[in-house]
């Protein structure tokens, strides 16, 4: 009786440990699927860092351009300004110009003016003359009238003569007095135009001021955002570098090149396809179709060796072909790195039977003394 229940406590122990030990190995799958998922949303994340590192230099180049055509609005401001500031000394210039031509004509009216008024004194006086005149004759006609009458047709032909001559330089006069009042009036109408031009001169460079001052205030928003987006750079910058860092640790454990195998199959001695099924029976050459990526910058010429190892593993060679101890050799000419990857295509065997024997190959990709990549080929009986 009591073995018997000591061996149920003892089942359900185990029971109870069983149970306990399947919970802990699905909280560990959990934790496995939950890490998972965090190492996903981090590799996102990375991948978010990296566009919004290249959107913030985007920004910047666009920010740097939008400055310099700030800066040179500010110079075609200036130079405006320049400008406008001299067609106001011009303008100034002209209209002290005019203001001393217009005292110049003012003068000369005067002038006309008082040879009028002079004109007329004589004109006056001209007349009192011949009113006395005819007096004189009146009163001389009775005694002297022989003598009188031929002096007074003399002296009448002689004031006669005066007079027109008088009122010849009297219109001559108006004449003139015409001529200088229409230049006067025309001399006020360039004057008034001269000075609507400088009025709105002076309303262009207040505008032209306005406009400077709103550009200022505009190019000192623009310093204050290129210093934020200069600082964001500072820190994307440094992110990356921080990052560069890490991918160059990373790539200090890196092989010198990279190989991926597109496709393994069975061809003729010129690599043309046979069949993708690898059967003893039916093998001529193992063909191995291969992309090859040189993480070196400076590679120019590269030389690949491969060791094919037969399922015993002894190393497969060739009495005709046996490069230092390899299978075989590719050789790779006039590398372009900026191309990328580059393709390669290799094959060993025999053109008229099989030389491979069922099992599993394991295939070495050589480069600098180093296995790059190892393949594992099953050939089929």
């Amino acid at each position: 009786m009591n073995h018997r229940e000591t061996g149920q406590e003892s089942s359900s122990l185990d029971l109870t440990q069983v149970f306990c030990l399947e919970k802990e190995i699905e909280d560990l799958r959990q934790n496995i699927i939950t890490d998972k998922g965090r190492l996903e949303s981090l590799k996102k994340e990375i991948t978010q860092a990296e566009q919004s590192l290249s959107e913030t230099e985007a920004r910047a180049k666009n920010e740097e351009k939008m400055l310099q055509e700030l800066y040179d609005q500010k110079k075609t401001l200036a130079d405006q300004k320049t400008s406008l500031e001299e067609q106001r000394e011009r303008l100034s210039e002209d209209i002290n110009e005019i203001s001393e031509t217009l005292q110049e004509k003012d003068d000369r009216l005067k002038e006309i003016k008082d040879e009028l008024a002079v004109a007329e004194r004589e004109k006056r006086l001209v007349s009192k003359k011949r009113r006395l005149v005819w007096k004189v004759v009146l009163v001389s006609l009775v005694a002297v009238i022989l003598c009188g009458w031929i002096y007074f047709n003399n002296e009448i032909s002689s004031w006669k003569s005066d007079y027109e001559d008088a009122m010849a330089e009297k219109e001559e006069a108006e004449k003139l007095y015409k001529g200088v009042a229409a230049e006067k009036e025309e001399m006020e109408s360039l004057y008034e135009n001269v000075k609507s031009q400088k009025e709105k001169a002076e309303s262009l460079y207040e505008k032209v001021k306005a406009e400077k001052e709103e550009a200022e205030s505009l190019y000192e928003n623009v310093k204050t955002e290129k210093e934020k987006t200069e600082s964001l750079y500072e820190d994307a910058k440094a992110q990356k570098e921080e990052a560069l860092e890490k991918v160059s640790r990373v790539e200090a454990y890196a092989e010198p090149a990279m190989i991926k195998v597109n496709r393994v199959y069975n061809s003729d001695k010129i690599t043309n396809k046979i069949s993708d099924n690898l059967k003893a029976s039916e093998m001529r050459y193992l063909t191995f179709d291969f992309d090859i990526l040189f993480l070196e910058d400076d590679v120019e010429n590269a030389k690949v060796y491969f060791d094919v190892y037969y399922p015993d593993g002894s190393m497969k060679r060739s009495s005709n072909y046996n490069p230092l101890g390899h299978t075989g050799s590719y050789e790779f000419v006039g590398i372009d790195n900026a191309v990328g990857k580059i393709n390669g295509v290799v094959g060993w065997g025999n053109s008229k039977e099989s030389t491979y024997p069922a099992g599993t190959y394991c295939v070495d990709f050589i480069y600098k003394n180093v296995i790059i990549h190892s393949q594992k080929v099953i050939i089929t009986k």
